[in-house]
């Protein structure tokens, strides 16, 4: 699978941090904070987009997000709302494994791995709109369990690595929708 080009420059997304010298702290200090030792399994600096960790996220079939990974989410919120991060958008992108959904109740909430996948999307969204970010800045999107980032098992078994959120943090010019 070859990576798609990144939506924005780290180095413009983060230039802008670094332009006032009276700012008590460097953004990408706190975002490196933010996925060392938390519920974000990884940041990539070329495309913006922060991954949170999948199993301690949601559990199997579920779009309430576990408190560890809210409190991740507040610690996002918090940059989100600064000042220099103010003009950035957030997506945020769920995924799943290639697992059915079963259960009842499991069906007539989400209806299917495409429901899950947005439903989980947003609860993220819910949660960075509770701790403040501007609703206008934030999307949602499920994309089910086409965009794998690791092999699902065979047999429908799947992988936690494909059960995720991704936030990609966008700038207003390149917003998916006018």
């Amino acid at each position: 699978i070859k990576p798609e080009p990144p939506l924005y420059p780290a180095e413009e997304i983060y230039g802008i941090f670094e332009s006032d010298p009276a700012r008590p702290y460097d953004t990408r200090e706190i975002i490196a904070r933010i996925v060392d030792g938390s519920r974000f399994d990884e940041y990539k600096s070329e495309y913006g987009m922060l991954k949170l960790k999948s199993d301690p996220t949601f559990d199997p079939g579920s779009a309430e997000v576990k408190p560890g990974a809210e409190a991740a989410l507040q610690k996002l919120a918090t940059i989100a709302n600064g000042a220099e991060a103010a003009k950035f958008h957030i997506y945020a992108a769920g995924h799943t494994d290639d697992i059915p959904l079963k259960l009842p109740d499991t069906v007539a909430k989400h209806g299917s791995n495409w429901g899950l996948s947005l439903h989980r999307a947003g609860a993220v969204v819910k949660i960075l709109a509770t701790a403040g970010v501007e609703q206008r800045r934030l999307g949602a999107a499920g994309f089910s369990m086409y965009h794998p980032v690791a092999p699902n098992q065979p047999g429908r078994k799947g992988n936690p690595l494909n059960r995720r959120v991704e936030l990609w943090i966008v700038p207003p010019d390149r917003l998916l929708t006018e």
